[in-house]
C-alpha cells in the first residue's frame, strides 16, 4: 500500500457568524504520520470529516494527490477512518467485522479470506479470529477496528481521537503499535489528538490548533523546543512564562528586564527593539537546581537564587517550585539518575540556586511597542 498526499487550502468553516475552521492550510506528505492536535473544539475533527467527506468546507479546497478531493462522494474516496468508539458490529464476529466492507464490493470468499487473515497478522490478533467483540478487550477492540480500515487499502488512514476510551498504560501500548501499523503498511495517518504526549511521541509532523486556526506546524522537536507564540508554548508540555522589557538587543541575544524575577538574557528568536514588552519561555527541565552556587559558569547562562517553597518526588524525577525575589515561581524539573549519589537532596524551604542557558529561553510574544 502507498500513501497519497493530502492538501487542505484555504479552508473555512462557517456556521452563521462563527468560524470553526478560519483560513486553515496544511500540507501532508504521502506516507506521513501527521497528527492535527488541539483542545476540544478547536477544528481538528472538522477537518477530518471533511476529508473523509463526512463534512463540506465553507469554501476552500482539499485535494488527495492531483484530485479534488471535494468532487468525489465519500464512499468513492480512497480513506478510511478509525473512531473512537471502535464501531464494531456486535452481532458479527471479528473475522466478519473485517471481511464486512469486502463483502459489500464482492470479493471472492477465498480472496476475503486471505485479506482478512492477512490484516489480522498485521495487529497479531490472529487467535482471536472467531471471537465476537463482546470477547475483547478495549485495546483488541481498537486493533480490529485497524484490520477493518486497512483491508480496503486505503491510501490515507484517519484516527479520530482513537485512544481516548483506553487506559493510560494501554494508551502508550497501542501508541507504539500504531506506530509499527505505519511503519508496515507506509500509508498516510492523520491522527487527532488533544493529548500532547501522544502527539509528540509518533508523529513525524504535527499541526498545532486553536479555535480554527493553525498555529504551528513543525516537527514534534520544533513543536517543544522552539513553540511559534504563548499558547503553543503553554499547551505543549509545561512551561515558565517571564514577562518584560527589551532593554539591550545584541547579534544572537536580547537583555530583558523582569519587574517580578530580574534581568535575563534571552535568544533572539523573534525580531524586537528596545523597549518592547516580551513573553519568554522557558522549559522546567532545561533549568538546573543545586544548593551550592555553580562556579565559572559562561556568560551565556542565566543565574538566581531562590528557595524551594515546594517539592515533589516521584522516582525517577523531582518537580521543584522555586520562589525567587518572593514575586516569581519557577517550576523546575530534575531528571534522577542515582539520586542520593548524584548531589545532596534538596529538602523544602532549602535556599538553592537556578540557572539555565540563554539559548534555552524563547521570546514567545512581542507586545506593541508603546515608544
Amino acid at each position: 500500500m502507498n500513501g497519497s498526499n493530502i492538501k487542505v487550502k484555504n479552508v473555512n468553516k462557517i456556521f452563521d457568524d462563527f468560524y470553526a475552521l478560519n483560513d486553515v492550510n496544511i500540507d501532508i506528505k504521502a506516507g506521513e504520520f501527521y497528527s492535527l492536535l488541539g483542545p476540544s473544539g478547536c477544528g481538528k475533527t472538522t477537518i477530518l470529516r471533511m476529508i473523509g467527506g463526512f463534512d463540506e468546507p465553507s469554501d476552500g479546497i482539499i485535494y488527495l494527490d492531483n484530485t479534488n478531493l471535494l468532487e468525489l462522494p465519500p464512499n468513492k474516496r480512497p480513506v478510511n477512518t478509525i473512531f473512537q468508539s471502535y464501531a464494531l458490529f456486535p452481532h458479527l464476529n471479528v473475522y466478519e467485522n473485517i471481511a464486512f466492507p469486502l463483502r459489500l464490493k464482492k470479493y471472492s470468499e477465498q480472496e476475503i479470506k486471505e485479506k482478512v487473515q492477512k490484516n489480522l497478522s498485521l495487529v497479531k490478533l490472529e487467535e482471536h479470529i472467531y471471537k465476537m467483540p463482546s470477547q475483547l478487550s478495549g485495546g483488541q477492540k481498537q486493533r480490529i477496528a485497524i484490520a477493518r480500515a486497512l483491508v480496503n487499502q486505503p491510501k490515507v488512514l484517519l484516527l479520530d481521537e482513537p485512544l481516548s476510551a483506553l487506559d493510560a498504560q494501554l494508551r502508550q501500548h497501542m501508541l507504539l503499535e500504531l506506530d509499527s501499523i505505519h511503519d508496515e503498511v507506509g500509508i498516510t495517518f492523520i491522527f487527532v489528538t488533544h493529548d500532547q504526549q501522544e502527539a509528540l511521541s509518533v508523529s513525524d509532523r504535527i499541526a498545532v490548533m486553536n479555535e480554527g486556526r493553525v498555529l504551528q506546524i513543525g516537527s514534534p522537536f520544533e513543536i517543544y523546543e522552539t513553540p511559534a507564540d504563548k499558547f503553543v508554548a503553554n499547551f505543549i508540555g509545561e512551561t515558565n512564562f517571564i514577562k518584560g522589557k527589551v532593554t539591550e538587543v545584541m547579534d544572537k541575544y536580547a537583555k530583558i528586564s523582569s519587574e517580578n524575577v530580574g534581568d535575563i538574557y534571552v535568544y533572539l528568536d523573534k525580531k524586537v527593539e528596545k523597549g518592547s514588552t516580551v513573553h519568554v519561555t522557558v522549559r522546567p527541565e532545561k533549568i538546573r537546581i543545586t544548593k551550592e552556587k555553580p562556579q565559572n559558569l559562561p556568560e551565556t547562562f542565566n543565574l538566581f537564587r531562590g528557595k524551594a517553597n515546594k517539592l515533589i518526588y516521584k522516582g525517577f524525577q523531582t518537580n521543584f517550585f522555586v520562589d525567587v525575589n518572593e514575586k516569581f515561581t519557577f517550576k523546575v524539573l530534575k531528571q534522577h539518575a542515582r539520586y542520593i549519589l548524584d548531589e545532596g537532596i534538596i529538602n523544602w524551604y532549602e535556599d538553592v540556586y537556578i540557572w539555565w542557558n540563554v539559548d534555552d529561553g524563547f521570546i514567545v510574544e512581542v507586545e506593541q511597542n508603546e515608544g
